[in-house]
């Protein structure tokens, strides 16, 4: 999810930002030579976290249920977002090769395909119902913590410390995927509202447009700060103190070590 953070902070600065310090000639030569490229790829960070919120819910069910089953290791982890990141490419290729390819033009300030108004099938459905995928993540999340609440009163007479601990991490860990989905659904609803009113949104100042534009985008983009470094403290600590141990070994000038030879140079 990193990873794609970053790719879609690189979207928005060629999407957004870059179209400023360009002339309309050059900016027009990249929509046309580069510009359906780089809108794959814009879709793929955007979606990918979508679906990794989906597998996130499906680990952190199994966790709760089967506390001590290994369907969800680190390799095994490494291997399902591996595959999903694979299959959302190839469903991302087929329109790609099939004559539809999605284009987003700075100007126009839309999405456009060489097959409108229809556009593929798989373009539609990923426009359509995406938007549904935090919206029942946040929902079972929402149910998980109700049942971690409802088991940790059945066992608050016990003074067990491993099975609190277990229960304190489980529900960090769904305060995070409830983040994470929140941050996302931001955009989806606000892409719904702006739907719904669109011709007053349509009516507002191209500059005010993209103001809530780029607000909307800001919720994706810096969805892996606010919730890994505001929201969680113990990543935020250990952040903090890795960049203060690499500023004070900068600053720390390197001592040059004399060997005997080259003192007996010096005389």
């Amino acid at each position: 999810m990193v990873m794609c953070n970053l790719g879609v902070c690189f979207v928005e600065f060629y999407s957004d930002i870059f179209p400023y310090f360009v002339s309309k000639k050059a900016y027009k030569w990249i929509y046309n030579n580069l510009g359906e490229y780089l809108t794959i790829f814009d879709y793929h960070v955007y979606t990918y976290p979508l679906l990794l919120t989906v597998l996130m819910i499906i680990e952190r069910m199994y966790v709760i249920f089967f506390p001590f089953g290994r369907a969800f290791t680190d390799q095994k982890l490494w291997f399902y977002c591996l595959t999903l990141a694979i299959v959302l490419l190839v469903l991302l290729l087929i329109p790609f090769f099939s004559g539809c390819a999605v284009n987003y033009s700075f100007y126009t300030f839309d999405y456009s395909t060489k097959c409108d108004p229809d556009g593929h099938f798989i373009t539609y459905i990923f426009d359509t119902y995406t938007g549904l995928i935090p919206v029942v993540c946040l929902v079972l999340n929402f149910l998980l913590i109700l049942y971690i609440s409802l088991r940790r009163r059945k066992f608050r007479t016990q003074s067990n410390t491993k099975l609190n601990a277990r229960q304190s991490h489980e529900k960090t860990l769904l305060i995070q995927s409830i983040s994470s989905t929140t941050f996302l659904l931001i955009y989806e609803i606000t892409e719904v509202l702006t739907d719904i009113f669109s011709e007053q949104y349509d009516a507002l100042p191209a500059f005010t447009r993209r103001v809530i534009y780029y607000g909307r985008a800001g919720s994706v983009a810096l969805t892996c700060f606010f919730i890994y470094f505001v929201g969680t403290s113990s990543i935020r600590r250990i952040i903090i103190a890795k960049f203060l141990k690499l500023t004070r070994k900068e600053k720390q000038a390197p001592r040059m070590m004399l060997s005997s030879r080259d003192v007996s140079t010096m005389f």
